[in-house]
């Protein structure tokens, strides 16, 4: 009875712990939701855009970032613009606290209501607003907003794209009408305008224009050049011209180019040939040239033969090396093939086979900006691949059956999604591995999972909000959705939300379910969010997902489209938007400030590692470990993950400590060799460039050649020594004397013996010369002085022989020195570029974006067999400019 007595007591002493701990739990839980700050505006409409004013760091019309070079006051704080889908602006000078009806008080011509379609901001100072008005009316600030000066222009005008160095100039495009019986006019042509006074007013510049833009070159040389380029049609054919005098004189940079885009060092072109109706060609023009008329556009080169259409993604222009994405197969369009670039952008080495690809030419391939040389990739999975291309070779492709074909297709492509695969590459896209999954769920329960598991990550094709999400201003850190297996999950609600702190070598499940996040803080604080469902509730971390506390936005749930911070991800404030409440067409913008949160900012920086400092060091690895990443040993200084403080970072945070000598992980396949997933070994695409095949000199060769070991160093490697795994030069071998026919060996004797003749005649005139003056003696001693003369000759000869045998190691390393000319001066050049690209700012931007797609088709197939292709009738290249920074979902019923 006793002890029953006493076990009641201690259940009951028990449950007043248990109710102590969780009231203090309650109480904590209250000052934290007290210390979060929140506010919270409802608009009309859905939101299009969403810019901030005062950063120093802008997002141009081609979505790269540009640093400004500005002096911001202390008191000047960020502003956010907003506009909705029903052409209002609206403004917030404090962080979202609160907001102006921008457009409310502005009117159109006749004072007309205003409705603005476009929200701009000047890349070269940042502070340069522009709310464009639908009609012919627009409004400008130089001060983020504080006062506003009316513009008018010609109607219409829409796109406008900033030049990067003068904020004076602007182009800008209306649409045109095509007149009936025009047939060089098509519906995507339009008109093109410039202000050379800051939007004061425009001029006419052309007509009939498919695409144009400043010319990005000429900021690679910090050149203040009004460069202007345009594929505009011309006399019943399309150019892409070039002028510098805003339209006075116009060059011609490619005959019948009819689309471009330009990078930093590349400026690509789709070209269709004359007399031709199907075949496109796609060529490339680079810093190199002399930009100033006298550019030449050379075409891709390929490890195939280029004998129909193709379709090109261009993915990503990293520095010196382009990452194109060539879709083989019209029948199957949900794939391609990616392709890397030389340092010259002109030769494609083989990088990954069957990467996903939507039909708007979107593809599941990301570059990892919190990682140097980081990229992740979606693939399908090879075999299935295979089978699903001998099935469609069984088809039926008559015209009586076309449209079961179509259907058959849509089936197998709906079978093959559910063969997607993730890889990753530490070496810019030289070679690839599955992704290490985790073994622990976000719960702590172990990982169960049969077969060859891996980490499989949803990339920009799954679904609009599936994305992939990095920064350079929180080095090693990635958080991406996506499900452990063999394959890739196809439920979308069936995802999880996973990150990884070392650059994608390790992998932790952070949350159970889909998410939305954003990172701030420099890597500090993550916020997220579910997207499964409607939510009023987000997540916050500290320690990079291992613990999570929430915050409640909002009395009634809603669908929450993004979560932003300022571009720099250096606050800890952030805000939320999304659809209304209960469907009605009206968003909700919620302000949510976490500053208060901890009240100390983050100490020991100078002193990493050490037990009382707040921050650590990081040296990021290669697929082996091996701390050496393109030939450098780099350190990141970065906040610990368990630091409960305010990251006061503000500089770079990457130091170079030393160089490393070169390994095969330095080295990409070259022209016409490939690497299988997961292996370093190089080997040829087809027989052409077997090591017999290459190792024979060409017919013209006199000298030396270059022999393939099937290796070139990937661009950007500064590793010195090591493995060396370039081509070898080789000697032309001797020219072997080719048997003289019967005719001219008769035709030899005739001449010897006409020569024998001519000898002995003129011998016997010398004679009888000299015995009729009396000049025996000195005839004598004129012979003995041309002998003397050849034997003399006859010594330097013998003696050229003797020194050229004993130093023939010698002349065989100047013979290679010779033809070492043409590579040395390509490797200068190269030399040049990498170190232009070392002065700048490696900013690169946030929202993981491709730069281009250029369409076409194309009749290949990887495996060089035979294969019968039809390609639509009205199939033509399509340039979208830049793939969007949301996603989409395409359904393919």
């Amino acid at each position: 009875m006793k002890i029953k007595r006493n076990q009641q007591i201690a259940i009951i002493f028990a449950i007043f712990i248990l109710t102590a701990i969780q009231a203090a739990d309650d109480v904590a839980d209250d000052k934290v939701q007290q210390a979060i700050k929140s506010y919270q505006k409802q608009v009309d409409g859905g939101i299009l855009e969403f810019e901030w004013c005062g950063t120093n760091e802008i997002y141009n019309d081609e979505t790269d970032r540009v640093v400004v070079d500005q002096e911001v006051e202390e008191s000047f704080d960020t502003r956010i613009f907003v506009l909705t889908d029903e052409g209002q602006v609206f403004k917030s000078t404090n962080y979202g606290k609160s907001w102006v009806h921008v457009t409310k008080s502005f009117y159109g011509s006749n004072n007309q209501p205003f409705f603005s379609t476009e929200v701009s901001i000047s890349p070269v100072d940042g502070k340069t607003v522009y709310i464009w008005g639908h009609k012919d009316t627009s409004y400008v600030s130089e001060e983020c907003g504080k006062t506003w000066k009316k513009l008018n222009h010609p109607a219409g005008l829409f796109d406008f794209r900033f030049h990067r160095k003068n904020k004076n100039w602007v182009l800008a495009f209306t649409n045109i009408e095509c007149k009936r019986f025009d047939e060089d006019c098509e519906s995507n042509m339009r008109n093109l305008y410039v202000s050379q006074d800051a939007g004061v007013t425009f001029t006419f510049l052309a007509t009939k224009v498919l695409e144009a833009s400043w010319n990005r070159m000429n900021n690679f040389y910090n050149v203040d050049s009004p460069g202007i380029l345009m594929a505009v049609q011309q006399e019943s054919q399309s150019n892409v011209v070039y002028t510098e005098d805003f339209g006075k004189t116009m060059h011609t940079v490619q005959e019948g180019g009819d689309n471009f885009f330009q990078a930093e060092y590349f400026l690509f072109l789709t070209v269709k040939p004359k007399n031709s109706k199907r075949t496109y060609d796609m060529k490339i023009a680079t810093m190199f040239d002399d930009f100033n008329y006298y550019v030449e556009p050379k075409s891709l080169k390929l490890p195939f033969e280029n004998t129909d259409q193709l379709s090109f993604t261009i993915l990503k222009s990293d520095g010196a090396m382009v990452f194109l994405a060539i879709h083989h197969e019209t029948q199957n369009m949900w794939q391609s093939n990616i392709y890397v670039s030389d340092w010259r952008g002109y030769d494609l080495t083989l990088a990954l086979l069957y990467n996903v690809r939507a039909p708007n030419g979107d593809c599941d391939f990301e570059k990892i900006e919190s990682n140097e040389g980081v990229y992740i990739a979606n693939t399908y999975d090879v075999e299935k691949v295979e089978k699903l291309r001998n099935e469609v070779k069984k088809m039926d492709i008559s015209t009586a059956k076309n449209k079961l074909q179509t259907k058959d297709k849509k089936n197998l492509h709906k079978e093959l999604t559910n063969y997607r695969k993730s890889v990753i590459s530490f070496d810019s896209g030289s070679s690839w591995h599955p992704i290490r999954a985790p073994s622990q769920r976000w719960n702590g329960k172990t990982v169960v999972c049969s077969g060859e598991c891996s980490l499989h990550l949803a990339g920009r094709t799954y679904y609009k909000k599936s994305q992939m999400y990095s920064s350079s201003n929180a080095p090693g850190l990635i958080v991406a959705l996506g499900s452990i297996g063999t394959h890739l999950e196809n439920n979308f609600n069936l995802l999880n939300t996973y990150l990884s702190n070392d650059g994608g070598h390790q992998w932790r499940e952070i949350l159970k379910g889909p998410h939305i996040f954003e990172i701030g803080d420099h890597g500090g604080i993550i916020v997220a969010a579910s997207v499964a469902n409607k939510t009023n509730i987000i997540k916050y971390s500290w320690d990079e997902g291992k613990t999570w506390s929430e915050y409640k936005l909002s009395a009634l749930p809603f669908e929450i489209d993004q979560i932003i911070t300022e571009p720099s991800n250096m606050e800890q404030r952030f805000v939320v938007y999304g659809k209304g409440r209960n469907g009605t067409e009206t968003s909700m913008i919620v302000s949510v400030d976490l500053q208060d949160l901890h009240i100390r900012g983050c100490v020991g920086a100078e002193h990493p590692n050490r037990p009382n400092s707040d921050y650590e060091i990081w040296i990021p690895t290669n697929f082996k470990g091996e701390q050496c990443i393109f030939g450098r040993k780099v350190k990141y200084v970065r906040r610990k993950p368990d630091a409960k403080c305010f990251n006061s970072i503000t500089t770079d945070q990457k130091t170079v400590i030393e160089e490393c000598p070169c390994t095969q992980e330095d080295w990409e396949c070259d022209f016409g060799f490939y690497r299988k997933e997961n292996e370093l070994e190089c080997i040829p695409m087809n027989e052409h460039y077997s090591p017999d095949n290459l190792a024979k000199p060409p017919a013209d060769c006199s000298w030396s050649y270059l022999v393939s070991k099937g290796y070139r160093k990937i661009p950007g490697v500064f590793c010195q020594g090591g493995v060396d795994l370039s081509p070898e030069y080789k000697e032309c071998p001797p020219k072997i004397s080719v048997p003289r026919t019967e005719e001219e060996t008769d035709q030899y004797k005739s001449f010897k013996e006409a020569q024998k003749e001519i000898i002995s005649q003129y011998q016997q005139q010398q004679q009888q010369s000299n015995s009729q003056n009396g000049k025996t003696d000195s005839s004598s001693s004129i012979n003995w002085g041309v002998i003397f003369t050849q034997i003399f000759y006859a010594g330097l000869i013998l003696t050229a022989l003797a020194l050229a045998f004993i130093f023939r190691e010698n002349i065989k390393q100047v013979v290679k020195s010779i033809g070492e000319i043409g590579h040395n001066k390509e490797r200068k050049q190269y030399q040049q570029l990498q170190s232009s690209q070392n002065k700048q700012s490696s900013y690169t931007q946030q929202k993981n974006t491709q730069n281009v797609r250029i369409q076409e088709t194309e009749e290949r197939n990887y495996d060089l067999e035979e294969q019968d292709m039809h390609y639509p009738e009205d199939e033509k290249p399509v340039l979208q400019r830049d793939q969007e920074d949301y996603y989409y979902q395409e359904d393919y019923d």
